[in-house]
């Protein structure tokens, strides 16, 4: 990428960002964030191809800075405890919460959910995830943990979520619980 190109680049993540902590980005359209970032609409569409794009790469940046810290906690040890998994699981509920705005414009997005899967920050999600599996699980077969880290990761979507905190009313605990007593089977 042009040093131009990617600073244009950083200016629009920047300026999505703070309209982000602002509250006001849910709200804006593309000429509102290419105004806020200094730029032309033209060069915000050449960088991202719709608002669902642009708060992708913001829950990118997010997850990253998320997945960087839990890797710091878990560290490189094969072997975790059952509570590392509980652990885990508490933070990245926590981290969906404090990121909802952004994953429901994002999950919003035909394309996303594909690309997400693809993406190397979903590999990193996985890998954390069936890493922390293997020692609650060890009658588990690559395969199985390889499968139940899906569902784990498909069952912590926006939608999903949200009907399971604010329509069941159940707690970040009672959602620990159950989704390691499901994938435990």
């Amino acid at each position: 990428m042009r040093k131009d190109a990617e600073q244009n680049s950083v200016q629009i993540l920047a300026a999505a960002e703070a309209m982000h902590q602002q509250g006001r980005l849910i709200d804006a359209n593309m000429r509102d964030i290419a105004s806020a970032a200094e730029v032309g609409v033209g060069t915000l569409y050449r960088h991202f191809a719709d608002k669902s794009d642009l708060c992708m790469a913001l829950v990118y940046a997010h997850l990253n800075v998320f997945l960087d810290e839990s890797d710091r906690i878990i560290g490189g040890n094969q072997v975790h405890s059952d509570a590392d998994l509980t652990h885990f699981l508490k933070r990245y509920m926590g981290f969906r919460e404090d990121n909802e705005t952004l994953l429901s414009s994002a999950e919003g997005g035909l394309h996303q959910g594909r690309s997400f899967y693809r993406s190397e920050e979903f590999s990193r999600l996985h890998s954390l995830i069936s890493r922390l599996m293997q020692q609650r699980l060890p009658q588990s077969t690559e395969d199985e943990l390889e499968f139940k880290a899906d569902m784990l990761i498909a069952m912590l979507k926006s939608d999903i979520y949200d009907y399971e905190r604010n329509i069941r009313q159940r707690t970040q605990d009672d959602l620990v619980q159950n989704l390691i007593e499901l994938i435990a089977k």
